[in-house]
């Protein structure tokens, strides 16, 4: 099993090295610059293909920074986070409706994998508030956090607006330092930084407070 895992983490990190890597040599020939061109020059539409975009990465379980990073270099820091924003709920209700589907033949052994048990015993203890603390950890895997609540078949109302308020530090922390690094701007850099040192903070100080209540 170990072994199975580490596999899919060599050829995961394969994957996206070789994505970079190809990303970089695209923009030197500029055709990653002629593209977002492209896309400005399609207005409205643009936007929806954007947006689309990052719903359909945030659905299959594929990393949806890089669709981030393009919308911000198409459409700005604060446009392009929105969009991003509004495409990973989308795409985490996608993601939550799929998983709900698929556990109904495969029910029993999808509720056996880990994630989804402490996802259940968080949830058990303190309900929706569970969950949104739960988007608001970092380095959690984002996708299996939308894959378990529709195997648990979270109540719908609950799973959208913990998901809208849970995806804002993390699209808040990725604009500002992408304005900091790519636009030079101190301020948005210095907020990014500051959430992001509060989201590692907060998730270090959940993970004390569940090994104090195990002790006890």
């Amino acid at each position: 099993m170990k072994y199975k895992s580490r596999l899919v983490s060599i050829i995961s990190l394969a994957l996206i090295a070789t994505a970079i890597s190809y990303y970089i040599y695209l923009l030197k020939v500029g055709v990653v610059q002629h593209a977002f061109h492209a896309i400005q020059e399609l207005g409205f539409w643009g936007v929806l293909i954007g947006i689309f975009a990052q719903m359909i990465v945030n659905i299959i379980p594929v990393p949806g920074e890089f669709t981030t990073l393009m919308l911000m270099e198409i459409y700005g820091p604060i446009l392009g986070g929105i969009y991003s924003w509004i495409g990973g709920v989308l795409g985490a209700i996608g993601a939550y409706f799929l998983a709900k589907w698929l556990s109904k033949p495969f029910a029993g052994t999808m509720k056996d994998f880990a994630f989804t048990n402490k996802l259940e015993r968080y949830m058990s203890e303190k309900k929706a508030l569970g969950l949104l603390t739960v988007r608001f950890v970092p380095f959690l895997p984002y996708h299996m956090i939308n894959y378990a609540a529709g195997v648990l078949k979270v109540d719908i109302k609950s799973f959208i607006w913990t998901t809208m308020i849970g995806l804002l530090p993390y699209h808040i922390v990725v604009s500002g330092m992408y304005a900091g690094v790519r636009h030079g701007s101190l301020v948005a850099g210095v907020i990014g930084a500051v959430v992001f040192i509060f989201l590692i903070l907060f998730g270090r100080t959940l993970k004390r407070r569940k090994v104090t209540s195990k002790t006890n």
